[in-house]
């Protein structure tokens, strides 16, 4: 049996919406962080912020957890499948990406991880990195952007920023980085997207000595793997019946 981790908050809704379609309707049990559900396969399922379930997978106290990858970029050490050139593996990393999930708050497509400003829009390359040459940058994801921005680019100052990315770009800041799902509230702010910097589905993530597989850990990889295949499906069935309904 395997103990769960969902995310409260924004992917809450859709994320339970996806498990009924799945076949594992999961309930919310009041205000005690627990769920309630009447498949076999879970012996505990904890609701928590998203943030810290890559934390709870890493130390096992969770066998698998369902979150944004944007979580994952920024909270855990982690690995794609070996065959996939996606995602870079990371020595030591304790996180195996089970699945990757294409939804988010509101719709059936990723959020995305975006620079934003004031400035117009830019192609990746020489001219990305020649804005951000010398910039300070509000960046919800501080640790992600120093290891994916600060090797290639000298002189740039992260500040890490608490939410609401928005608010603070260019009062305070000429440059910001958040997660964005449909661009509406970056445009009422006055701000433009000026590149997309990574997507961020959502994520079925498991620990790395689980997906090894050995010893007692065997039965929980299978488990994992059909948990992850249960999910897939799912999303594929209601992929198709958007596209349908959007097709009359």
């Amino acid at each position: 049996m395997l103990k769960l981790a969902l995310p409260n908050g924004s992917l809450q809704e859709n994320t339970l919406r996806l498990l009924k379609h799945a076949g594992m309707e999961i309930q919310p049990n009041g205000r005690c962080g627990h769920g309630i559900s009447q498949d076999s396969i879970f012996s505990d399922i904890i609701f928590t912020r998203p943030q810290a379930i890559t934390r709870l997978v890493e130390k096992c106290v969770c066998d698998v957890g369902i979150c944004g990858m944007d979580c994952v970029l920024e909270h855990g050490r982690w690995e794609y499948p070996a065959k996939s050139k996606k995602w870079s593996q990371i020595y030591g990393s304790t996180l195996f990406i089970a699945a990757e999930l294409p939804y988010s708050k509101k719709s059936l497509q990723s959020a995305r991880i975006v620079l934003i400003g004031k400035y117009e829009k830019v192609t990746d390359g020489p001219e990305l990195l020649n804005l951000l040459q010398g910039s300070r940058v509000y960046s919800e994801y501080p640790r992600w952007t120093k290891d994916d921005l600060c090797d290639s680019v000298h002189n740039i100052t992260v500040i890490p920023s608490p939410g609401s990315t928005e608010m603070h770009v260019p009062l305070e800041f000429p440059l910001g980085i958040c997660i964005s799902e449909t661009g509406e509230t970056i445009e009422k702010n006055g701000l433009r997207i000026i590149s997309v910097l990574a997507q961020s589905p959502v994520a079925v993530i498991t620990n790395s000595r689980i997906n090894v597989g050995y010893g007692e850990n065997a039965h929980k990889k299978l488990q994992v793997q059909a948990f992850a295949n249960r999910l897939l499906e799912a999303f594929a069935a209601l992929k198709k019946e958007e596209n349908k309904k959007t097709a009359l």
